[in-house]
């Protein structure tokens, strides 16, 4: 609720790491020397202290006046800070659904790129690094018009630009991530299904059974 305070827009960038921080704080630092208001809440992939106090600092020698969750939460209002660091896990998904748009964090290392199926399920459209691969699911978001993959800090700016000035397109690119995950729902039914029929008749569809 606090999120939801009628303000600059919200850029939430979530399971990142130093290099897509790097490219994130850049990016929305550029953005809004064009004059685009916007709002920053990251997200690291391992919120210990030392994480969040690097990321701050980071913020910090860019201009930003940031604040942690844990002392939004504790306040109930972001007040006067124009970023937003996340001190712990397990709220990321509920997070997504307050941003305009969303950068999954893992695809300027080696780490492999995170979940990008949270921010299109809050109907978000979503950036995310070169190195993405090994993740069906984001070339998917790509084809689909929903995913975004942005290759630095000036890429990530222009990309975040045009869907902030643009509400229609950025409002097309979040219904089809929504879309995306609508078309596959029913992942636990089906699977139980196979492993009932596997279970059923080992030997009818799925070859001999295992020991």
């Amino acid at each position: 609720a606090p999120f939801r305070d009628g303000g600059a827009p919200w850029w939430v960038a979530g399971s990142t790491w130093s290099a897509d921080e790097a490219v994130v704080v850049d990016a929305a630092g550029a953005v809004r020397g064009r004059g685009l208001p916007l709002r920053l809440l990251v997200a690291p992939h391992e919120p210990t202290p030392d994480a969040v106090r690097a990321l701050r600092s980071r913020l910090r020698t860019a201009g930003w006046r940031s604040t942690t969750l844990g002392e939004v939460e504790g306040g109930g209002a972001v007040g006067e800070a124009d970023a937003v660091v996340v001190d712990r896990v397990g709220v990321l998904a509920h997070l997504y659904t307050v941003g305009a748009l969303a950068h999954v964090g893992g695809g300027f290392g080696r780490a492999g790129l995170h979940s990008v199926l949270e921010p299109a399920a809050a109907g978000v459209p979503v950036l995310f690094g070169p190195h993405h691969r090994s993740a069906r699911a984001a070339g998917e978001l790509v084809g689909a018009g929903a995913g975004f993959v942005v290759r630095d800090a000036g890429d990530a700016a222009r990309r975040v630009e045009t869907l902030l000035a643009d509400a229609g397109r950025r409002a097309a690119a979040g219904a089809a991530a929504r879309r995306y995950i609508d078309v596959h729902r029913g992942a636990a039914r089906r699977t139980a299904e196979r492993v009932a029929l596997y279970l059923q008749s080992p030997t009818a569809e799925f070859g001999s059974r295992p020991r």
